[in-house]
């Protein structure tokens, strides 16, 4: 009677420390959650902010802009200032006096030179829209990037509290394998269990702080991954913490999700503005059929060597600026050119273009079939991820009753210690189904969170 008395106060010295920490858990991934660094939203935030993909980019849509204003230009005329300074020898003929200059003769010219295309066949128009339409992949195409990154960091992001599960649960049996440790060995003292009992239970008890090391450890290496996305380079944010969430939170975080557009998904998107590039760059090619209207202009005058006049018994070059007012010109040419033959080059471009019509258009049927399998596959694959959490939630509640009964028994001699593993053993199955289960819930979660809103 009185070894059963030592016992059950040696149990009751132990079970206290573990209600105690049971019951702090909780507050304690409360606490730690309003003392974090960053949050889900916050780690999105700072990675979209810091990715060098991202950035990259951005750089692309300011080219997609500077790109529509370039095509904006194309409807100006044009001006350009030319000069030119040069020297004439042997039987060359100057362009003003029209004579042949047999010694060197020094020559100037100025002129401004204009050109406008009035009529293009639309052509400027059309390639105004392209690069409207290329601003808009540039956009979808960096939306479509950070939704991806964001996976990325939610996919680290849930892996993270998922290893803080499985470390309070490694923790947890930790403890309780010390707790059956010092009974036993209680119990080897007064001659109740063999030394070899003694060590199989300390066997057991150096696994399970192998299991809490390696954890540990895991935690280590995924928060070096989330801050490695996050990508900071103040070296005091480094190492980061980061907001964990316990069982309750992760479970009142899951909802269901009821309408979904396709045509909200970035890759949908992409798809219908490759459909409209197509188009409008058939039209740019169809363009090239119709007649195109120019003007060009210009205005210049020029000196020359030779172009002298009779002072006294000499001639002398006529001075440069009675020269630059005599032989001013101006000019204005007004072409109309119609396209007759080309050797089908244009025709052939056109055929070429309507069949990228039509791939275009069969890509994003694919893409929509794909998208939508996808996104099924998703819900589904999230539907039952929620019904196995109800489920292992059962089976872990029953293993609990069971290793309950199961360690007082082994503690009191009625089972041997094989049955008391296969009960602990069941117990931490049925507790990392649970636990696994429940953060690929989560994890599927943010994911859709992403995909579809």
């Amino acid at each position: 009677m009185r070894i059963k008395k030592r016992y059950s106060v040696l149990i009751g010295k132990q079970i206290k420390p573990i209600i105690a920490i049971s019951l702090l858990l909780p507050h304690m991934c409360t606490t730690y959650a309003q003392t974090n660094t960053y949050t889900l939203n916050q780690c999105y935030e700072i990675a979209i902010a810091n990715s060098p993909r991202l950035k990259s980019r951005v750089l692309d849509i300011l080219s997609s802009g500077i790109a529509i204003q370039q095509a904006k230009m194309m409807f100006l005329p044009t001006l350009n200032a030319g000069a030119t300074h040069g020297y004439n020898w042997g039987q060359s003929i100057d362009p003003f006096t029209n004579t042949f200059a047999t010694g060197r003769v020094r020559t100037n010219n100025f002129a401004l030179r204009s050109s406008w295309d009035i009529f293009s066949g639309l052509l400027n128009r059309y390639t105004l829209n392209s690069a409207f339409i290329g601003k808009k992949s540039s956009e979808k195409n960096y939306e479509l990037e950070k939704r991806n990154f964001k996976n990325e960091v939610a996919a680290t992001y849930a892996k993270l509290q998922t290893d803080h599960l499985l470390l309070a649960l490694y923790q947890e049996q930790f403890l309780l394998s010390n707790v059956v440790y010092e009974n036993v060995r209680a119990l080897e003292k007064s001659g109740r269990r063999s030394t070899y009992d003694r060590l199989r239970v300390e066997a057991l008890v150096q696994q399970d702080s192998a299991a809490t090391i390696t954890a540990k450890n895991n935690i280590r290496y995924t928060e070096f991954v989330l801050n490695q996305l996050l990508n900071e380079n103040d070296s005091s944010k480094t190492q980061a913490n980061f907001e964990i969430l316990n069982e309750q939170n992760l479970s009142e975080r899951l909802h269901a999700f009821s309408d979904w557009n396709v045509d909200s998904i970035q890759e949908m998107q992409l798809s219908k503005l490759e459909m409209e590039a197509a188009a409008v760059q058939h039209k740019i090619f169809r363009s090239q059929l119709l007649p195109s209207l120019s003007i060009n202009s210009a205005i210049g005058s020029g000196y020359s060597g030779r172009n002298q006049e009779l002072i006294g018994t000499s001639l002398v070059p006529k001075p440069m600026d009675v020269q630059l007012r005599e032989n001013f010109y101006q000019t204005a040419v007004l072409t109309l050119s119609v396209p007759i033959f080309n050797a089908y080059r244009v025709r052939n471009q056109i055929k070429i273009a309507q069949i990228q019509i039509r791939q275009a258009s069969l890509i994003a049927e694919q893409t929509e079939i794909e998208l939508i399998n996808m996104v099924e596959s998703l819900l589904l694959e999230y539907e039952n991820e929620q019904v196995n959490i109800k489920a292992n939630l059962r089976v872990l509640n029953t293993n609990k009753e069971l290793f309950d009964a199961g360690e007082k028994m082994f503690l009191v001699g009625t089972i041997n210690y094989a049955e008391f593993s296969e009960a602990k053993n069941a117990l931490v199955q049925s507790k990392l189904n649970y636990l696994i289960s429940l953060s690929k819930c989560y994890g599927i979660l943010l994911i859709l969170e992403n995909l579809i809103g």
